[in-house]
């Protein structure tokens, strides 16, 4: 789904839930009025989920969930946008509440797996997979299968202590609607959990070399095997939640993103993660969704580093986290459709009942979680130069979520392309670094398959003194072998990757 479309629709749904006459900023207000309707809530969540806006999501099937707890889809994807947004926390209450209402369910086990798992809840994790394994056998769910196998051979030796039974008794409903306008707020802290147990000596010094070596292989630039060296000493020595930042550093510079996304998130909810930890892991999260094209979930990562960021040594990142989101503002307005007019808006009549949505809006998010993984795997086979396997993926998306509007053939950009390389080149001649950075990253936007922009992004970042964006950008840009490629743009971005 176009990223103009989805957040037109989010729009346009937020303005038919509100109210009559509500003053504009007013979401707080917008959400208690239709806190009455949660079958209204229900259709504005899935318009923020499918337009990117997880923790808005989140905040309306919440507050659905708590108006109408008989309702049959509200809390389940409640808990699938808490965990799509990396709220944790919230999505395991959310999961263990639903297994207290339906303990068959083996979606809802699966889903509390990954949260347990980036909690650093291992043997917890370890058990839940195990019974979703175990249980499900329908052959829709083969893909969910293959990621839980994955999953579990993944996780660390099991400790001495018993496992934390997979569905504890559920946290009290809170009935109080949040209001709209703490999407971006910070999150909750997380309840105490058990800490890991004490490891040997010797598994410490050994956790200590691979940190060690870790280092060395990243300060020479090979940052995959980096991390697989920093991923090995957080395995040695659960307590060093600094391995899994500095994995998640080198996985997001190897340009494993997926990867890199899922060891920040371990590292923000880790149960010995320090106040600073977390908020390195946050904006970490917020640079990875950054690259992602991600940009309602960047922005609110951002914001949060920037609400809790106040360490006067850490005052460069601040100031970085700010200008990336003014730079997602931008870019987002930029993609953004003007508002409908009032004749030709959604009905507000209090009688025509919630706004009509497209058909993949209103199915059951059931599937939405293979069929999003479906899609990330097919973007990275694509990115691999993999287009056949990419196709077929996208085939099997498509046989789960025909509808699917992401899944539509690509129109012709709305856009003018060259017209935005022209700018940013322009910006570049005068050593405007921002303004070429802001040109290139929409012109990336307008029309992924273009690989200019990448090497835009890349001497735009090297004006600016990022060094590491510099090289990261003219990876990018080899490994996407495009087809608007020259021998000497390669050849200058090959170089510039292997700067020190």
């Amino acid at each position: 789904m176009r990223a103009a479309f989805r957040h037109g629709l989010l729009r346009a749904v937020l303005l038919a839930v509100v109210a009559v006459g509500a003053p504009a900023g007013r979401a707080a207000d917008a959400g208690a009025d239709a806190a009455a309707d949660p079958a209204a809530l229900v259709v504005a969540g899935k318009a923020a989920f499918a337009a990117g806006d997880h923790a808005g999501a989140y905040r309306l099937f919440r507050a659905a969930a708590d108006a109408d707890p008989a309702h049959p889809t509200a809390l389940y994807n409640a808990a699938l946008a808490a965990r799509k947004a990396g709220l944790l926390v919230e999505a395991g209450a959310a999961y263990r509440a639903l297994l207290e209402r339906s303990p068959g369910d083996l979606d809802v086990v699966y889903g509390l797996a990954e949260v347990e798992r980036g909690l650093g809840r291992n043997d917890a994790a370890r058990a839940l997979y195990e019974r979703f394994l175990a249980e499900e056998r329908r052959p829709v769910r083969e893909e969910l299968r293959a990621r839980a196998r994955t999953a579990l051979d993944a996780l660390p030796p099991s400790s001495s202590s018993p496992a934390a039974p997979a569905a504890p008794p559920a946290p009290p409903v809170v009935t109080a609607t949040p209001p709209l306008s703490a999407v971006t707020s910070s999150p909750p802290p997380p309840p105490p959990a058990p800490m890991p147990p004490l490891v040997s000596p010797a598994l410490r010094q050994e956790a200590e070399g691979l940190f060690a070596a870790g280092q060395g292989l990243s300060a020479s630039g090979h940052h995959a095997d980096a991390a697989a060296k920093f991923l090995a000493a957080a395995e040695r020595d659960p307590a060093r939640v600094d391995a899994l930042l500095r994995a998640g550093l080198s996985l997001r510079r190897a340009g494993r993103l997926d990867d890199a996304l899922a060891a920040y998130t371990r590292a923000v909810g880790h149960a010995r993660a320090t106040p600073a930890w977390r908020l390195d892991g946050t904006y970490g999260l917020a640079e990875t969704h950054r690259l992602r094209g991600h940009v309602d979930d960047a922005i609110t990562h951002f914001q949060r580093y920037v609400e809790g960021e106040t360490r006067p040594e850490e005052a460069r990142f601040v100031e970085r986290a700010r200008a990336a989101i003014v730079e997602l503002e931008a870019q987002r307005l930029a993609a953004a459709p003007p508002l409908p007019s009032p004749s030709s808006g959604p009905p507000s009549s209090p009688s025509s009942g919630p706004p009509k949505l497209p058909a993949t809006l209103e199915t059951f998010f059931g599937d939405a979680a293979i069929v999003d993984g479906l899609l990330d795997d097919a973007a990275a086979r694509r990115a691999a130069g993999d287009e056949a396997g990419a196709r077929g993926l996208i085939e099997r998306a498509r046989a789960l979520a025909p509808d699917d509007a992401r899944l539509a053939a690509p129109s012709t950009p709305a856009c003018d392309v060259a017209r935005l390389l022209g700018r940013g080149e322009a910006a570049l001649t005068k050593g405007d670094g921002a303004t070429a950075r802001l040109a290139f990253q929409q012109a990336l936007a307008c029309d992924p398959t273009r690989t200019a922009p990448l090497w835009g992004l890349s001497r735009a970042a090297d004006l600016a003194g990022d060094r590491v964006a510099g090289r990261m950008h003219a990876r990018r840009y080899l490994e996407a072998r495009g087809p608007d490629q020259d021998p000497a743009t390669a050849r200058a971005a090959f170089f510039r990757s292997e700067q020190p």
